[in-house]
């Protein structure tokens, strides 16, 4: 994560990464009750990740950089 700061590629790398592990991690919730007994993926936590990743993967895909000037 701190690394991820140093640049945009980077932050943008991370967003992807972190995203789609998040909605991976999220969608397999709905399916199963835990991630191979070492993560339990019930109640709350299955909508925290969908929408965590949804929100880092529109950072890491869809969104657009806007460098303004100062004058």
């Amino acid at each position: 994560g701190l690394a991820a700061a140093s640049s945009v590629a980077n932050s943008r790398a991370f967003c992807q990464v972190v995203g789609v592990i998040l909605l991976m991690v999220g969608l397999l919730g709905i399916f199963v009750g835990n991630l191979f007994g070492i993560l339990p993926l019930a109640g709350f936590d299955i909508p925290l990740h969908l929408v965590t990743g949804a929100v880092l993967a529109y950072f890491g895909f869809a969104a657009t950089i806007s460098v303004r000037s100062r004058a």
